[in-house]
This record gives C-alpha cells, structure tokens and sequence, in this order.
C-alpha cells in the first residue's frame, strides 16, 4: 500500500506468537519492497529472519520470543 505521508511503499506482515509461530496475512505490496511475492512468505518458502539485515537479527530475536504470546504486526516501510 502507498503510504500518502511519505510517498513510500509500506507492507504489513501479521503473525500469530504462541507455542508456535503462525504467519496469519502478508500484504501484497511486500513484493515491491523485498522482492518475494506474499504468497511466498504464506507458504513458508521466505521467512522475515531470512530477510532481514545481520545487524537486526537481535531485534528478529525479541520479536519472536516464545515468552510472546499474541498478535504481532510487523511493518516494512520504504520512504523516499
């Protein structure tokens, strides 16, 4: 989706965080801003982990820590 703010690209991707992690939607925009079509990350053939930056791993970490047990949202933004 076009984020009106900035002129950017923004995708949303939701997981569900109990005794196992659940990827609930993907937005369809994520192609734009990652490459892999939505449908890639629903099947589980991408994951975020294995998109994200080395530096942000501890980040990805705390995010999807067990001791998390709801409804996580996960926004990508590219502003220009």
């Amino acid at each position: 989706m076009v984020d009106p703010s900035s002129n950017g690209l923004e995708a949303e991707l939701h997981y569900h965080i109990a005794e196992c992690i659940t990827l609930l939607h993907v937005s369809d925009s994520l192609i734009a801003l990652l490459g892999y079509p939505a449908d890639s990350f629903m099947s589980g053939a991408v994951s975020l982990a294995a998109c994200l930056h080395a530096d942000d791993q501890d980040i990805a970490v705390a995010m999807f820590s067990p001791e998390q047990t709801d409804v996580l949202q996960v926004t990508i933004a590219n502003a220009t």
